[in-house]
């Protein structure tokens, strides 16, 4: 034994063999907690936090129907009406820093199972592939919502499937968890079907130690096989169902929860901007990270069962390795995994509890013998497992340091951006002696005027709508803003449309939309609705015939002035999280964060004032570069070029040439063929025009300025665009009212009139204080 011992460990990669077995062990648990805090550790960012934490809020202070008292349009009752209670609680406890504190903790949790259920010679391999996928497909999972209650459910029904209890203590226990799934979470469906494709007889348990006693594993296996009937199966299945119904939902539970896990299957969810009931690989925006996570994950999963059905490792010299056994065990996932991917194919909020779901499969207990962590005996696996090592560090510290899929999910601590509540104008819910009813088509929006608890009740949230089977009125509501139906009309399926009219229905006097939502906010704007908030990225509109609001109009248009052509400086520190939000990649000097610069962007850019958004992502761009910064560089400029040839007739050659950087000739004559109109040659493409640009796509504006000619009238109403979106309305003023007068280009003129007219309000402020 002791020779066979020393020959597995001299074949061990980066000597590795030399650490004794519990150095070995401390040295993959450590490697597992780096893993977890590089590819967990970020700001919460789930949509509906605030919205169940004001639930719980309610449930706290007596009432056991949360959504009726916050909704005008709610009837219905909660089944997870409990989903709240715990998060708010530990908000009392310790606020912020409490709740940011869930995921983290929670991951640590999932490595300590893994650990413990897999064998210590595969403990590596899992280390180095399903454990960070498996992170990473549900982290969003693993934030204080109710589907953390879902990967709970699911870890506590494995838990007691494969514990050694007697049929009364096994089906009383699958009652109780659903009973209490039931209750807190909003997906005991999951459950369900658990129990239907991966019966308990289908696994061999031992304890939860590494290496469980024979006597142990003799009583597991004798437990499995005296209940794997049907008539046992046919227990756990109505112990599970009726569990599930002992909530104030009652029956409807599963209803609830099979809408939520296929919302395609239950209405048109084309017009909502609720991004986690589209199926996954479906988004219009591309991938993200959770969806290649689950992607490689359940590649690693099916090659796994399909090929040799079992890990990549030394294989145990036992009948349960068999021919008959491997092929039993692939045929036996195939339904196991028709589901997850169907999950996963039906709704992108699925996707944790099919990570989750895949690795509990994969970690199934066998009867191999333990051994000493090694990477096989076959030395090209040994050098592939020695070549993972850096490989997963360095993609673990890319995701960290915000190179993924989403620059907001850095490395960091606290509250995001677009969640802080802070940033909503408070003013604006205050007035308790006259209540009003707003409405919002997303679950953030919903739950933060919610949170703040004003004056303003929400008509309905988003979710609520489409278990109650108001859906079809919000996309019909939305539909009407998006198509300028206003007054009263008839829809081709009979019903009566115009947003007047459903708003007067439903007594709403606030709207609140996302920014995120531009097509939508861009509609408002063309109505007799107002934005009055420039700072939150959920932004409310009120009517401009309500004088109770018309301060705040009035303020917010001359805000919209000042950041579009007034001396508007903005900084990186107004990006700051205020105390709701630690940024630890820039605390290590990876400069600041795109996000909240990009959302800036995206909510002035919905406003239609292009200039404003390049002014917001300016601070960003002296610091740092990054894929979505650059994305929404151009779509700022994309604006720009647009409303110049709009409103001037022909767009400028700065614009023209900015645009034409990024752009191909194919793509100017189908993206942009109103700018192929233009038919004189380019006067200005010199070399310094050219340094020009490429020093302003770099962000270094000091040096663009500095290398721009002034010999035309193009280079100086360049100059002047120059000036103005670094704020210094003076200078611009200045160089537009010399054009205005000397130029000879009738294009140029009216856009050095248009711009001065803007700048006359702010012109002489800034150029006093130069």
């Amino acid at each position: 034994m002791a020779s066979a011992a020393t020959n597995t460990c001299c074949k061990l990669p980066m000597r590795f063999s030399v650490l004794s077995e519990r150095t070995q062990l401390r040295f993959l648990l450590g490697w597992g907690v780096l893993l977890t805090l590089l590819l967990v550790q970020r700001p919460l960012a789930a949509p509906n936090l605030w919205w169940h934490l004001a639930q719980g809020r309610e449930v706290v202070s007596g009432t056991f129907f949360p959504s009726r008292e916050l909704l005008s349009l709610e009837r219905a009752n909660d089944a997870d009406w409990l989903s709240g209670v715990p998060w708010y609680l530990t908000w009392m406890l310790g606020g912020n820093d409490a709740l940011s504190v869930v995921p983290l903790l929670s991951a640590i949790g999932l490595l300590a199972y893994t650990s413990a259920r897999v064998p210590p010679h595969r403990l590596l391999t899992v280390l180095l592939g399903p454990f960070p996928l498996m992170l990473v497909g549900l982290r969003d999972g693993l934030q204080p919502v109710p589907q953390w209650f879902d990967l709970l459910g699911m870890l506590s029904l494995c838990f007691v499937l494969e514990s050694p209890l007697s049929e009364r203590r096994r089906c009383f226990s699958i009652f109780l968890i659903f009973v209490v799934w039931g209750n807190l979470g909003p997906r005991p469906i999951w459950g369900l079907l658990w129990l239907l494709v991966h019966p308990y007889t289908s696994s061999v348990t031992s304890s939860t130690s590494r290496v469980a006693s024979e006597r142990h594993r003799e009583i597991a296996v004798r437990g499995a096989d005296s209940h794997g009937q049907p008539r046992q199966f046919f227990l756990l299945l109505i112990a599970a169902l009726l569990g599930g119904i002992i909530t104030p939902r009652g029956i409807w539970t599963w209803r609830d929860s099979a809408i939520l896990f296929a919302p395609s299957a239950f209405e048109d969810l084309a017009i909502f901007g609720e991004t986690a009931w589209y199926g996954s690989f479906q988004q219009p925006t591309g991938w993200d990270a959770a969806e290649w996570a689950f992607l490689l994950l359940g590649c690693t999963w099916i090659s796994q069962r399909g090929i040799s059905s079992s890990w990549i490792g030394p294989k145990p010299r036992s009948q349960n390795s068999s021919a008959q056994n491997e092929r039993g065990s692939f045929l036996s996932m195939r339904p196991s995994a028709g589901i997850s991917i169907l999950a996963a194919l039906l709704c992108r909020g699925n996707l944790p509890v099919c990570s989750l779901w895949i690795v509990l499969d994969m970690l199934r207990p066998n009867t191999s013998s333990s051994g000493n962590i090694a990477a096989g005996q076959n030395p090209w696996r040994r050098g592939s497992v020695a070549a993972m090592f850096p490989i997963v560090l360095v993609l673990a510290f890319l995701d960290a340091w915000g190179f993924g899929p989403f620059p907001c999910r850095r490395f960091g601590w606290g509250i995001a951006y677009e969640l802080t509540p802070q940033l909503l104008d408070a003013r604006l819910l205050s007035n308790r002696e006259q209540p009003v009813v707003g409405w919002a088509p997303d679950g953030r929006s919903v739950g933060i005027v919610t949170w703040l608890d004003g004056s303003v009740t929400l008509a309905d949230h988003p979710q609520r709508a489409l278990l109650g089977g108001r859906g079809a009125q919000h996309a019909s509501l939305i539909n009407d803003f998006l198509g300028s139906h206003r007054a009263r009309y008839r829809r081709d399926d009979g019903t009566w449309g115009g947003w007047v009219r459903q708003l007067s229905a439903w007594n709403v006097e606030q709207l609140f939309v996302p920014a995120e939502q531009q097509q939508l906010t861009r509609a408002l704007l063309t109505t007799t609705w107002k934005p009055v908030d420039l700072d939150s990225p959920t932004i409310p509109f009120v009517s401009a015939h309500d004088a109770r609001f018309s301060p705040f109009v009035l303020e917010v248009l001359q805000q919209r002035g000042f950041v579009e052509a007034g001396p508007w400086q903005p900084t990186a520190e107004i990006y700051a999280g205020a105390g709701w939000r630690t940024d630890f990649v820039e605390l290590l000097g990876g400069g600041p964060d795109p996000a909240p610069a990009i959302l800036q962007s995206q909510l002035f850019r919905s406003l239609d004032i292009p200039m404003a958004s390049l002014r917001a992502l300016l601070p960003i761009r002296e610091h740092i570069h990054h894929w979505q910064l650059t994305a929404e560089f151009r779509a700022c400029q994309n604006d720009l070029v647009y409303q110049e040839w709009n409103q001037f007739g022909e767009a400028s050659e700065w614009r023209r040439q900015v645009v034409h950087s990024w752009i191909t000739d194919e793509a100017r004559s189908v993206e942009y063929p109103w700018l192929m109109l233009k038919s004189k040659a380019d006067p200005v493409a010199t070399d310094a025009w050219r340094s020009s640009i490429a020093a302003y796509l770099d962000g270094r504006m000091t040096d663009a300025l500095r290398a721009l000619p002034r010999q035309t009238s193009q280079q100086r109403y360049a100059a002047a665009m120059l000036w103005l979106e670094l704020g210094n309305s003076g200078r611009a003023y200045a160089e537009l009212e010399a054009l205005a007068s000397n130029s000879s280009e009738p294009e140029i003129v009216v856009a050095a009139k248009s711009w001065r007219e803007l700048l006359e309000p702010f012109a002489g402020r800034s150029m006093g204080n130069e």
